[in-house]
């Protein structure tokens, strides 16, 4: 949002300026055993409004064992358009640098993400843009194992961060 030399600065325009970019980050561990349905954070939630796009970045910290690996998916209202891009995805036997590095999903389904071994963090950077439609809500971030294993939990590490982006006026 651009202001002009000698506009009148009110709080409703600096406060849309300021909401423009909203990021939340995971104050403790999400940890998922024996199980692949998907749990929500309660603190990776954001707020969106009536037919706006957004751009949504993750930053997320995860680890798990190569059975159960990991996944997440972005719960968000009825008539939203979620196109989902990860930087790294697969399953365990994905596990160089080089094996499954772009993914798409057109969908609102969940995205793989990939279990080396039960102790070795892998940090990941999927990216996603919503495209709300005629209901407001929430982009809730959601995880849970891919293949539910009862050896080792899937988890979501504290520090891992979501940043909507309001790209529409």
């Amino acid at each position: 949002m651009a202001f002009s030399a000698g506009q009148k600065l009110t709080a409703d325009l600096l406060n849309a300026a300021f909401d423009r970019r909203r990021r939340v980050y995971q104050t403790s561990d999400i940890s998922v055993t024996n199980s692949a349905t998907l749990v929500s954070s309660t603190d990776m939630v954001l707020s969106m409004e009536v037919s706006a796009i957004y751009s949504v970045d993750m930053y997320l910290i995860t680890d798990g064992n190569s059975t159960g690996d990991a996944k997440y998916n972005l719960l968000v209202p009825t008539g939203a358009l979620v196109v989902k891009h990860s930087r790294w995805g697969g399953t365990s036997s994905d596990t160089t640098v080089t094996a499954a590095p772009h993914r798409q999903s057109l969908d609102q389904g969940s995205m793989d993400l990939s279990g080396v071994a039960f102790g070795t963090r892998v940090a990941s950077k999927p990216s996603a843009v919503i495209a709300m439609g005629s209901t407001a809500g929430s982009c809730t971030f959601q995880f849970a194992q891919n293949t539910a294993n009862n050896t080792n939990p899937s988890m979501l590490l504290a520090g891992s961060w979501m940043e909507l982006v309001k790209l529409s006026a």
